[in-house]
Formats: structure tokens, C-alpha cells, sequence
């Protein structure tokens, strides 16, 4: 072959080598990059899929909440409190619910094992699903405490429809809904206190709390209008109450009594507690106050009140309750009647029938206001020893005493 036909071969051989690649790049899809492809933004666009909120009716009244309660967790809370003064566990997560009613902030004082801590996590699910762009905090007694509550709530998001409306993963602080909600656990320092503003801040076990860190909590709220529901910000306190003279004992003490009032469809009640003056001035919350008697289960034939040590307490009424058809509690009688039984009489009063604080650091314990308090003193005093005290109180007032021994020995003092 001459060297020009050798030369005219290759030229064609390039050509059609070069159509074949233009072609190829023609027809190819165009490559994307890392931000080419950027994710949207699930904060600005809530992604909605099965299982959101959207597919669920949002209760408007009591009756409704206890229903969807029913329905999709399978919880019957009790809703009328056996002791007279009280109030129902179901009353505190309507009030919660509920943002019309008033005062916002509340103090649950409840037993031990009465559920608080399980009930303040299905708020915060209540609040969270509902509530799209919420921002709940949960604060301890410790961050062990405050675990607690989280575990119920990490086991409650997984139950379906809950399940689905989960965004990324639920890590042991940190819970997210893919409609914008959120809520973390805090610790408990003024560091982590100062640094959050949110819509509302539940507290668990605030009588183990320092009083600096809860003074620095009062101011973390911010009110924020979530889904279409104005979200005044709001703080919850719920602990027992261990000391006669701590946080708890002095938030009870400012706190108003009654259902939950407003919207909720329940009777109102005056906001109203005496100061130290004795004036009444307008409580800025709301208290919950339920015993181990409003969480008892069905008393069944096997209880016979006339032997039952629940019975000085109780006087029946778990009984009546079961008669009108009404749901109990999820405490047993037989294992109300066992807690009973392992404990002094004052630590039931005070940690379970929730009567008055735990008075076994106070120089006098036995002392009861209804039993050692009278309007005066006996007309007559001949014979008696009188006595006088006084305290000079160098960071204090002084204070001075005068008593009276009469002759049956009985010491009566002067307030």
C-alpha cells in the first residue's frame, strides 16, 4: 500500500473515532455533584409521610384526649380523684394539652410510683405530634432523672403511628419529629440552663434540684405559635415532696388548686393563694395533686374493706368508683397494701397519701397543726410554771417566747 492510501486510512479512522465520542457524551446523562444535589431542608419544608401528624384528628376536648389516649396507646388514666382536695392524673395532661388554660406554669405533687414521670412523657408526645416546631426541654433532679422520662417517651415513638413521624435518629438526649418538633434532655448546671430558650420546660424531681439552677430556669420560655397553635411558654414542676421547707413545699404553697379550668371544658377555679401577709394574690400555678389512692387499680371481692389497712384512707371509695364504671389506677391493692407495710406511718402520709412533707429532719416531727394548734389559751392558769426564750438572732429577727406548763404537765406556748 503507498504511503498516501496509508495516510488517508488513519485520517478516517481518527474521524470516525471522534463522531463515535462526541455521540457517546451527547447521549450520557450529566453527572451531579455533592452540592448539585443539595437535601432540602427539613426545618424549612416539613417532609410528611405515613404516619404523620397530618392523618391524625388533634383532640379539641377532654373526652377526646382520654379517646385518642385509648385508641393509640392503650392507656385508660384515671380521671376522678378518690380523695376529696385532689386531683385526677388525666386533669394534669389536659391541662398540659391544652394551652388556654390558665395559669400555664404547674406543679405536680404526686406518691411515688404514681406515675408522674410516665405521664410528663406522654405530654410531651402529645405536645410534640401535635404541636409542629415545638422545643421541649426535660430537666432533672439529676441527668439520670431525666433519663427516665426519655426512656418512656423513646419507648412510646415506637409505637405505631408514632413510629413514622421519627426524624433521624432518637439518641439519649435528643428526640426529633420530621414535622419540626423537638425535645433534649438538659443537664443540670447553670451552663445548660442559661443557654436554652424554648416553649416549655418540664422539671422532674424538683425538690433534688440546686435553688441556683432553678431560679436560673425560670426565665428560659419563650412563647412561639406552633402548627397554628399559640404556644405560651410555660414551666412544669413535678417531684414528691421530701422536705418541709424545700422547693416543692414553697411551690405548692404559692400554687393554685381546682381542674383544669379554660378550654379544656372543665370548671374553673379562683387562681387566688395568701401571701405572706396574708393576702390573696393571684397564683401563677397550677397545682396537680394526686396519692397512691387516686392511682389504685380495681378492688376487687377478694378486698374486704373491714380488714384492708387502705381502708382509714380510702373509707371505700375504690369500690364505689369500680361500681359507677369508671377507670382505675396502676397500682394494685395488694401492692398498695405491701408498700404499706414496709414503712412508718409518717413516711406513707408524707411520701404516698401526699398529706404534708417528710418531717423526719425537723426538731419536732410529730408536731401536727390540727392536733397542736389552738385559738387560746385555757381561762384557767392558776398553778402553772411559766417559762420565757429567746433568740437574739444575729442574721435573724429576735424572737421571743413565753410558755406555760400546767399542772398536768402539758406545755402551752404564745405564738
Amino acid at each position: 500500500m503507498s504511503e498516501k492510501k496509508r495516510a488517508t486510512k488513519k485520517t478516517a479512522t481518527k474521524k470516525a473515532a471522534k463522531k463515535k465520542t462526541e455521540t457517546a457524551r451527547a447521549t450520557k446523562k450529566p453527572r451531579t455533584t455533592k452540592h448539585a444535589a443539595k437535601k432540602p431542608d427539613r426545618k424549612a419544608t416539613p417532609a410528611r409521610g405515613k404516619g404523620e401528624s397530618a392523618d391524625l384528628n388533634r383532640p379539641t376536648t377532654p373526652a377526646e384526649l382520654a379517646a385518642f389516649l385509648r385508641e393509640h396507646l392503650e392507656l385508660e388514666v384515671p380521671s376522678v380523684p378518690l380523695v376529696a382536695g385532689h386531683t385526677s392524673p388525666m386533669e394534669y395532661l389536659v391541662h398540659a394539652f391544652f394551652e388556654d388554660t390558665v395559669p400555664r406554669d404547674s406543679v405536680v405533687w404526686a406518691n411515688r410510683g404514681g406515675g408522674k414521670t410516665f405521664l410528663a412523657a406522654v405530654a410531651t408526645l402529645l405536645d410534640l405530634v401535635f404541636k409542629p416546631g415545638i422545643e421541649i426541654r426535660i430537666l432533672g433532679g439529676s441527668l439520670e432523672q431525666a433519663g427516665r422520662m426519655h426512656e418512656h417517651l423513646r419507648a412510646l415513638f415506637e409505637r405505631e403511628p408514632f413510629a413514622a413521624m421519627v426524624g433521624g435518629k432518637i439518641t439519649d438526649k435528643r428526640l426529633r419529629l420530621r414535622n419540626g418538633s423537638r425535645v433534649e434532655l438538659l443537664a443540670q448546671s447553670q451552663t445548660s440552663v442559661r443557654g436554652t430558650r424554648v416553649q416549655k420546660l418540664r422539671c422532674d424531681e424538683v425538690e433534688l434540684f440546686d435553688p441556683a439552677v432553678w431560679e436560673a430556669a425560670q426565665l428560659v420560655t419563650r412563647e412561639k405559635t406552633c402548627g397554628g397553635v399559640f404556644v405560651p411558654g410555660s414551666i412544669e414542676c413535678l417531684s414528691t415532696m421530701h422536705k418541709p421547707f424545700g422547693i416543692m413545699h414553697r411551690l405548692v404553697k404559692a400554687s393554685s388548686k381546682g381542674g383544669a379550668g379554660g378550654g379544656g371544658g372543665m370548671e374553673a377555679f379562683p387562681f387566688t393563694h395568701e401571701n405572706a401577709a396574708g393576702q390573696a394574690v393571684p397564683a401563677i400555678r397550677r397545682l396537680h395533686k394526686w396519692g397512691v389512692l387516686d392511682v389504685l387499680g380495681a378492688c376487687g371481692p377478694e378486698h374486704e374493706c373491714a380488714s384492708c389497712p387502705l381502708e382509714p384512707a380510702c373509707r371505700g371509695k375504690a369500690k364505689q368508683r369500680d361500681a359507677r364504671g369508671e377507670p382505675g389506677g396502676h397500682i394494685s391493692v395488694g401492692e398498695a397494701r405491701r408498700l404499706m407495710s414496709r414503712v412508718g406511718s409518717g413516711t406513707w402520709e408524707a411520701e404516698m397519701l401526699c398529706l404534708r412533707p417528710t418531717r423526719s429532719d425537723c426538731v419536732l416531727p410529730e408536731f401536727d397543726t390540727h392536733t397542736h394548734v389552738v385559738g387560746a389559751l385555757p381561762s384557767e392558769t392558776a398553778g402553772w410554771v411559766w417559762l420565757c426564750g429567746m433568740d437574739f438572732g444575729f442574721r435573724a429577727p429576735t424572737a421571743v417566747l413565753w410558755a406555760g406548763v400546767d399542772p398536768a404537765g402539758t406545755l402551752w406556748v404564745y405564738d
